[in-house]
């Protein structure tokens, strides 16, 4: 083996063995502040994820009806995820997520009150302000980590949070059904209530802990700020990125609010083996995610991520031919081996875009997402009503293997270079956990 090869396996052994006090103690407060967030959200949002797609449902909205309301949800959130990143550079990124974190707060009050499927439309309307933040809480994230240690701290710090919401779908499951069960409304008002009461305190705690001295364009007009977006188009790798990000969108978003109706309403799944599916999921879906990252760092990362696309079809395949809940099983396992990709994604975002165009990119990247994302649902909740569930997964499951996969491996390059160590555990950006969040996702 060459000298060279040996030198980096012994660096990796060291940075394996690293105590995770001294990984803590080399980050910054911000990290320790989103981490400690992090595991809080993770405990508390893991009751109720698997279980509020249903909540327009219950409410009396039909299957049309639900895809309207989440493109609504989407497209009413294009323009602040497309301002946010202009935003965080002219205001700063601390003050902005203070500005616009009530709308949580609003958010979550309006659905545990809501008296019929119509009110969350003005929920969603209010929820929309929130995706400004995204990007300044995402770049306040990255530039906490030690440059050396930043694979191991964003490892640590997803991985910990994971295990520990482990327990708590099956807790949640439990607690639908003493309740009132899964089709009434009012069994899933109090997980709202919550969320709510939550995000009251992690504006107080960010208020306190957050720090933020980056740099920002305060000599520019916003209208300059916003104008400066033009930059991410003129970086030609970046252009076929944001295709492959429209293409992904909007596939993505023909099933995203329908597998949680369809497994519960369809084939007749209780709350608390749901709990258990998504706990066995999410256990998965970790151990995925890191031997992804490793394989990433050795092969590249498109291989990963293609693979990553497979599994999202199997998935679907699979839950078309489950006609009771036997076949949930193996799919909540393709499911969750779709998180092998995600790693390897996270990476090469990191290595496409370059540093001083971050906040931006993510921004603009964002709000591409999501208008295509709220064309997406509408789209699918009419085949699922003329045509039934089954058509609507295979014709999702069709798009993502002979549209997706060929144009992400003819347009995107790879970006890992041999013999140069890539964190592909290093994420992409935080995000608001899944759970909490009520806009558009794909069923996985």
């Amino acid at each position: 083996m060459p000298a060279e090869e040996k030198t980096v396996l012994k660096e990796r052994r060291k940075w394996s063995f690293r105590s995770l006090k001294a990984i803590l103690e080399r980050q910054s407060q911000n990290f320790r502040v989103i981490m400690a967030w992090h595991i809080a959200a993770g405990l508390l949002g893991g009751l109720a994820g698997s279980y509020l797609g249903m909540y327009p449902y219950n409410l009396g909205a039909t299957l049309t009806e639900v895809g309207y309301l989440t493109s609504i949800n989407a497209l009413s959130a294009c323009l602040p995820a497309l301002l946010g990143g202009a935003l965080a550079q002219k205001y700063g990124r601390k003050r902005l997520i203070l500005w616009i974190w009530p709308s949580y707060v609003f958010f979550y009050i309006i659905m545990a009150l809501a008296p019929s499927w119509h009110f969350i439309i003005l929920a969603y309307l209010i929820y929309s302000i929130a995706y400004a933040g995204d990007p300044a809480l995402g770049s306040l994230y990255a530039d906490s980590l030690d440059q050396d240690t930043r694979a191991e701290a964003i490892s640590l710090d997803s991985t910990i949070s994971g295990i520990l919401s482990l327990i708590m779908p099956p807790i949640g499951g439990f607690l639908i059904e003493y309740f009132g069960g899964i089709r009434n409304p009012n069994s899933l008002r109090p997980f709202y209530g919550l969320y709510a009461a939550f995000h009251a305190m992690t504006l107080l705690y960010f208020w306190k802990c957050l720090r933020d001295d980056g740099f920002y364009e305060n000599d520019k007009g916003l209208w300059k700020t916003i104008e400066s977006l033009g930059s991410i188009f003129k970086e030609g790798r970046l252009r076929r990125y944001l295709i492959f990000t429209v293409l992904a969108s909007l596939t993505s978003g023909l099933s995203a609010p329908f597998v949680t109706i369809y497994i519960f309403s369809e084939l007749g799944a209780s709350p608390t083996f749901i709990g258990l599916m998504a706990s066995l999921s999410t256990g998965l879906t970790y151990l995925a995610l890191n031997l992804g990252a490793l394989w990433s760092d050795r092969i590249g990362r498109k291989v990963p991520m293609g693979l990553g696309y497979l599994f999202s079809a199997s998935a679907l395949m699979i839950l078309s031919l489950a006609k009771d809940t036997a076949l949930l099983i193996p799919y909540y396992i393709a499911s969750a081996m779709t998180a092998i990709g995600g790693a390897a994604s996270s990476a090469l975002i990191q290595e496409y875009v370059p540093q001083d165009l971050r906040s931006r990119y993510f921004g603009t990247n964002e709000a591409i997402m999501l208008l295509c994302l709220a064309a997406g649902p509408t789209i699918g909740g009419v085949i699922y009503a003329s045509y039934g569930a089954r058509a609507l997964f295979w014709l999702q499951a069709f798009l993502q293997g002979f549209l997706i996969l060929p144009y992400f491996f003819l347009a995107i390059p790879e970006t890992r270079k041999p013999k140069e160590r890539h964190p592909a555990r290093f994420l992409r950006r935080p995000r608001i956990p899944s759970w909490l969040v009520l806009h558009p996702k794909t069923h996985h």
